[in-house]
């Protein structure tokens, strides 16, 4: 919604024959209304937000081992399996235009990573996430023994931590792990966690 200053209000309600008296208490209250919620000084600072990938495993069938990935979108009438060829088709794009000869693009992580957005727009792919992200398996059930809510106070699970800052150290400024070929896995533990507890198991 636009905003009016006070005074062109004031100014407004003057040349339509306000009577004084009026126009000053309209003023003095909107003079107030103006005034900031002394509150809002007190709001905490915005939290800083992360992507994770929560990938539903009942049977067991995933590897057990630590695994990355990135966050995509296409048009939602689109089959996810035309995904990989829009990512090829807007790297093949790029590499072929004049910035892209002199940095192509070699791995999908180096593509996801650097290649202009505009070059995946054009073929209806969206980038949510430029690097990969740690990606967690859950058995997709509560337990019913659980009664107490998880306490997520200042803690998070320890092999994710541990998973997203071995991640962070694999990482060059401005590029990917795999734009170097360098593979998937970033450490030797995956979590399993539940609302109920915490376990880190070796692979």
């Amino acid at each position: 919604m636009p905003k009016i200053d006070v005074n062109k209000v004031a100014e407004i309600l003057k040349k339509n024959h306000i009577d004084p008296a009026v126009l000053r208490r309209v003023v003095a209250e909107m003079n107030l209304a103006a005034q900031p919620d002394p509150g809002d000084g007190d709001q905490p600072p915005p939290v800083k937000k992360q992507y994770l990938i929560l990938l539903s495993d009942p049977e067991g069938r995933m590897p057990k081992g630590d695994f990355t990935g990135w966050v995509l979108q296409i048009p939602e009438s689109e089959s996810p399996a035309s995904s990989q060829e829009r990512l090829l088709k807007g790297t093949f794009d790029y590499n072929a235009s004049k910035r892209g000869a002199l940095s192509p693009a070699k791995t999908v992580g180096d593509a996801l990573e650097n290649v202009p957005a505009r070059f995946f727009r054009d073929v209806e792919l969206w980038v949510k996430t430029k690097t990969p992200v740690v990606v967690l398996r859950t058995d997709n059930e509560i337990p019913k023994a659980c009664h107490s809510r998880p306490n997520l106070d200042g803690s998070r699970p320890r092999a994710l931590m541990a998973a997203a800052t071995a991640l962070r150290s694999t990482r060059a400024p401005g590029r990917t792990p795999f734009a170097a070929n360098q593979p998937c896995r970033i450490s030797s533990a995956y979590c399993s966690w539940s609302p109920c507890e915490e376990t880190v198991r070796s692979s």
